[in-house]
């Protein structure tokens, strides 16, 4: 069979997933969405076969079993959403957890302003040429400092930044909370925008791309709890906030286009997405033939080799590692990939089979849900919604964020058996 046609199989594997259960299940939720998505991700990687293969990628050496691996392991990992939806389960809240909320969304509020209006200042410049973008990029990766926040500004926004992953949950926790504080979802929505521009402004993709995927996966999870008034509004507004996002994304990739010298694509469509359905693509071309070698537990376990040896492994450093492999560090090979980098075949099905019980064992929610539970399902979503492009926990930065997230998740839990202050009953 060839390499094209192997990669159609392998995306008609996601689609036929996806009609199977959506023919089921007569309602769009978070697993609705990560199958789609999938596919969709599958979708572009045979579009972009044709143009990348022979032309500045080899992926003739592509064949069935390797796809049939990473779909294999999708299923696995999709499980504990899998299971979440498949009951409908209380939402409880106890008096104590409002509170909690009420005073880390006012901590996040109040962190949000002086970056949010620095940011806003400095955009018209970021924007003035149009390859200021890549140029900033090129030089981050050189090791030149572009930060453009005050000293203040910087200490603000590193604690918006550590808590972004709770950031839309915040947002939509205080949508369902009974008494809710228009200023705050609106100071709340600031700081996700911040974090987007942010990202931007310094000519970088990755994290604005992986923030706004992740709004969306939080809100799919969060969604049945809400009135449908709200659904509405969240419908009417979310695409406007979007919106940011997408834009922002592609003013940094046609700068970066424009920038390239040589790009061997027709047009920047093709560029696009080819970073979209790459991952796929390289990993059964290229990684899947790694059996003798691993990056030895940096590929997820960063943060805790880094305390344990004394030094920070940063972008570079995880480049190198890849190097050592024989592959390309500055590439995509999905989340499977990333996983695979430390532990081979077997491995990775074991890794990703004991977190997937794991989660699923704590997220149990046939009868009841706690705001902990939900917490955990996003983080987990997170790994899916940007698993076509890498393991979105690999980075130090990355975890320490996860870390404090799991933490404040663990104290939520430990408030929650008090006395419950409302219940909500999942559509």
């Amino acid at each position: 069979m060839s390499a094209y046609l192997c990669t159609i199989v392998y995306c008609l594997l996601h689609w036929i997933l996806f009609f199977l259960y959506r023919f089921r299940v007569k309602k769009n939720n978070i697993t609705v969405l990560i199958l789609a998505y999938f596919g969709l991700s599958s979708f572009f990687s045979i579009l972009y076969f044709s143009a990348s293969n022979g032309i500045y990628r080899d992926y003739s050496n592509i064949t069935l079993f390797p796809y049939f691996y990473l779909w294999f392991c999708f299923v696995i990992t999709l499980y504990p959403l899998y299971k979440y939806d498949k009951y409908s389960p209380t939402f409880s809240l106890s008096i104590k957890e409002t509170k909690i909320i009420y005073i880390v969304s006012i901590f996040m509020s109040v962190c949000t302003v002086l970056p949010f209006i620095e940011t806003i200042i400095q955009l018209p410049n970021a924007l003035a040429n149009s390859d200021q973008l890549n140029r900033i990029y090129e030089d981050r990766l050189s090791g030149e400092s572009n930060e453009y926040l005050s000293f203040l500004g910087r200490k603000f926004f590193y604690f918006v930044w550590l808590l972004n992953n709770l950031v839309p949950i915040l947002i939509f926790i205080n949508l369902i909370l009974p008494n809710k504080n228009k200023k705050i979802i609106l100071l709340l929505c600031l700081a996700l925008v911040t974090i987007w521009l942010h990202a931007m402004i310094l000519g970088g993709r990755s994290k604005l791309v992986q923030n706004a995927l992740y709004m969306i996966a939080v809100y799919f999870i969060f969604k049945r709890f809400l009135h449908q008034d709200i659904i509405n509004k969240v419908n009417k507004y979310g695409i406007l906030v979007l919106s940011i996002a997408f834009l922002g994304v592609a003013a940094v990739t046609i700068s970066r286009f424009q920038s390239m010298d040589s790009t061997n694509m027709n047009n920047i469509w093709e560029w696009v997405g080819l970073y979209a359905g790459e991952g796929n693509l390289n990993f059964n071309s290229t990684l899947w033939y790694v059996r003798d070698k691993s990056t030895d537990g940096y590929s997820t376990f960063s943060l805790l080799l880094s305390w344990i040896n004394g030094k920070e492994l940063s972008v570079a450093d995880s480049w190198a590692l890849s190097s050592k492999l024989g592959i390309s560090g500055n590439i995509f090979y999905t989340y499977v990939g990333s996983i695979f980098k430390d532990f081979n075949v077997y491995g990775t099905i074991i890794f990703i089979l004991i977190f997937s019980v794991l989660v699923q064992k704590l997220t149990k929610c046939i009868r009841n849900v706690s705001f902990a539970q939900l917490i955990i399902l996003c983080l987990w979503a997170k790994i899916l919604i940007i698993g076509p492009i890498f393991y979105t926990y690999g980075a130090v930065d990355d975890q320490k964020n996860l870390l404090f997230t799991l933490l404040f998740s663990l104290y939520l839990y430990m408030c929650s058996k008090n006395t419950y202050l409302f219940h909500v009953k999942a559509e």
